[in-house]
């Protein structure tokens, strides 16, 4: 049997879903929880230098999303098709989302900033739950497909967060969600793992008491940049439509690696691009009020790292195992991560960027440079030695990026660019951006 051991503080935070996939998947795992004043030591020795790491059979994996993602599939908690997975995959997405905005609000704000954006912060998350309600009342009590999936268990592993930061009673106007934790934490191997676990303060307070009130509390495995807010339209799916269809603004953003993946695949595809006079009247029909959107015979896929996953499956950009996949997939984290460090950068207005630029690009230099290492010791390309997504995702984004910085990200990282002219130079790919619009970014 693997060996399992996953490293994080002696909280719930990031870990505990991946705690209750573990459990549920009948995982003998060492629950390394280390202190706040072992973690200097220990940072370097980590991927990214952040927990959660799960480590298998000596294999480090990272980045708690891929994670999750990793053990769902091993788990079989992916769905039973392509389009579940699909489901199940943007379901996490959003509940990242939900966890982030909260995060953002709560941690990393002064107390000035906090007290002015509690109300509209609020706002979202009740967006973000009702939507959530709405999709297991659809499904039977389940996110998707009327069974057992990662985001029920993913979302019931973050409970204890959720209502550390929203309330105890966060759930009341939610009774669809709270089914979903209860039948979750009445699943024997997860009920086994709660009555074992160490017990923390907030997580006794959740159950046998009032939440208390915090400033401030080391949760997160460091402080998560702001996600670029994704100005999302739509296309109604009753449109005619041959096959594929992505609505997104005009500009590269958020939109160009996934018309750089569709393009590769060979997919002919309609590149509806909106402009933002237009963009209120679709707004509240989309999922999540975002874009990009792509339409898939006549389903609406949103969420774009989802789309990204769920194109790279299908054009086989997914490694050649469960382990390149899940290198795949946490590039493809990875990636995003600094796009929001850029994101929150390049949107900021003068004094703002002045005041945050070294900081900044002291980030920007330490995931360029782990990049860079990483593609010079695979043989030219992130994963494997052979062109994969997050090949052609970065590729995507290195104009985009490179305009959030205000220069170009290239410079000083030789392989990374010699990667980016790989990925152009694909014909189909080639022929894309022979003929796309010219925009400024």
């Amino acid at each position: 049997m693997s060996g399992y051991k996953l490293t994080y503080f002696g909280i719930a935070g990031l870990a505990e879903p991946i705690r209750y996939l573990l459990s549920y998947g009948g995982i003998d795992f060492e629950d390394n929880r280390i202190t706040q004043e072992a973690w200097p030591a220990l940072k370097p020795q980590m991927p990214l230098e952040q927990v959660p790491v799960l480590e298998v059979d000596g294999k480090f994996l990272y980045q708690s999303n891929a994670i999750a993602r990793f053990l769902a599939k091993k788990f079989n908690l992916l769905g039973s098709n392509d389009l579940e997975a699909f489901d199940v995959d943007a379901t996490l997405e959003t509940i990242g989302d939900l966890r982030q905005l909260l995060a953002k609000w709560y941690w990393y704000s002064e107390p000035a900033q906090k007290a002015a954006t509690e109300a509209e912060t609020k706002k979202k998350a009740a967006f973000y739950l009702g939507k959530l309600d709405a999709w297991v009342k659809k499904n039977d009590g389940y996110f998707v497909a009327g069974k057992l999936s990662a985001a029920d268990i993913v979302f019931a592993g973050f409970h204890i967060i959720f209502a550390f930061l929203l309330g105890k009673d966060y759930l009341a106007d939610y009774p669809n969600l709270k089914g979903v934790i209860e039948k979750v934490e009445a699943l024997p191997a997860i009920k086994a793992y709660i009555a074992k676990r160490p017990v923390t303060e907030y997580t006794t307070l959740l159950y046998n008491g009032d939440l208390p009130k915090f400033d401030r509390i080391s949760c997160e495995h460091r402080a998560r940049p702001e996600r670029l807010q994704e100005p999302e339209s739509y296309h109604s799916s009753k449109s005619t439509m041959s096959n594929y269809k992505l609505t997104y603004f005009n500009l590269a953003g958020l939109g160009e690696p996934i018309r750089f993946l569709l393009s590769y695949g060979g997919v002919k595809f309609e590149d509806k691009r909106i402009t933002h006079d237009i963009w209120p009247q679709f707004k509240s029909q989309t999922p999540l009020e975002q874009l990009p959107i792509l339409e898939v015979d006549g389903k609406t896929l949103y969420q774009s790292n989802p789309i990204a996953r769920f194109l790279a499956k299908k054009f086989n950009l997914f490694g050649s195992s469960d382990f390149e996949a899940f290198e795949v997939d946490a590039t493809l984290e990875t990636i995003s991560d600094l796009r929001q460090v850029l994101a929150k950068y390049g949107f900021a207005d003068a004094a703002q960027k002045s005041a945050t630029e070294a900081e900044t690009f002291q980030k920007v230099a330490f995931y360029l440079g782990k990049f860079e290492a990483t593609v010079k010791k695979n043989g030219g390309y992130f994963v494997g030695g052979k062109l994969t997504a997050a090949d052609i995702v970065f590729a995507g984004f290195s104009n985009f990026l490179s305009y959030l910085a205000g220069k170009d990200i290239l410079v000083g990282y030789p392989s990374l660019k010699s990667l980016v002219d790989k990925v152009v130079s694909q014909p189909s790919i080639k022929a894309y951006i022979a003929k796309r619009p010219k925009t400024d970014f």
